[in-house]
């Protein structure tokens, strides 16, 4: 009941809703129920835009509903994951590996600076937009 060229749109929104908390954010105002309400509005808004309600009864039922929202989201926790900060650091120590650090062989320091400023805000600034 989801096109395939929308699944991964689907996904990648999934993954915004789980990953939102109260600490990581756009705004420091942010509370459970808020941050709850958001991705609720957000999937409905896209399920309504593609006229795809079974996939909004689907995402209800199984994943926003009050009652099953807590069973995923990390907004439910007051500190952020250990793992997941772990999780998100390794990734990030991963980028500046393969991305930046492969190019260049035994950087000093302000080559490694110039490096990490210009090639890693590039794609962070990318990933955002």
């Amino acid at each position: 009941f989801c096109p395939e060229e929308l699944q991964d749109v689907v996904l990648a929104m999934v993954k915004w809703h789980y990953c939102a908390h109260l600490s990581i954010g756009r705004t420091l105002t942010w509370t459970k129920e808020g941050i709850h309400s958001w991705a609720v509005k957000n999937m409905y808004q896209f399920c309504i835009k593609h006229k795809l309600p079974e996939l909004w009864a689907c995402m209800w039922k199984n994943w926003y509903w009050e009652g099953h929202w807590e069973l995923w989201a990390q907004c439910k926790c007051k500190e952020t994951p250990h793992l997941k900060t772990t999780m998100v650091c390794k990734a990030h120590w991963h980028q500046i590996k393969v991305n930046i650090l492969t190019h260049f062989n035994k950087l000093q320091v302000d080559c490694l600076t110039w490096a990490l400023t210009l090639g890693l805000a590039k794609t962070y600034y990318h990933k955002l937009n």
